[in-house]
């Protein structure tokens, strides 16, 4: 029989994996928060993948662009969080970051990957459909927008 809270417990279960997937990238120094050090990251070319928690205004924070992939958020637009400013500040250890970049490459495409189910999962909580989900050369994952 199916748990009539599954999609509350897989929720909570993606949101754990991607803070601690959030804590090794930190941990590793492969992540960083604050619109400052992201600016930075970006100047230098290092960002690979661009977060912002879902409390945060449209800032123009923009990245550079995936064209082999073309996936929006995937290292163009920031990919909004379904996680406040506070939770993402407990990450990296301050009280909000609203923006969060992750140094081009393997740990970054785990995050997105898990960013997207959540939105993915969250969405179809609200609307009750699935957004479109294309794959791309080189097993890239993005939800159709453009």
């Amino acid at each position: 029989m199916i748990p009539a809270d599954l999609r509350g417990r897989l929720e909570v279960a993606l949101v754990q994996r991607v803070i601690a997937l959030l804590h090794s990238a930190r941990r590793a120094g492969r992540a960083v928060e604050g619109i400052a050090r992201v600016r930075e990251w970006l100047a230098r070319g290092e960002v690979g993948l661009l977060l912002q928690a879902e409390d945060c205004g449209d800032t123009g924070l923009r990245g550079p662009r995936d064209e082999a992939s073309g996936a929006a958020g995937a290292l163009g637009t920031p990919v909004s969080l379904r996680l406040p400013a506070s939770v993402l500040g407990a990450v990296f250890r301050s009280g909000n970051a609203t923006h969060v970049a992750l140094r081009a490459g393997g740990l970054a495409e785990v995050v997105q990957r898990e960013v997207v189910r959540l939105t993915r999962l969250s969405l179809h909580a609200e609307t009750g459909k699935l957004p479109t989900v294309e794959r791309r050369r080189g097993g890239r994952v993005h939800d159709g927008k453009q």
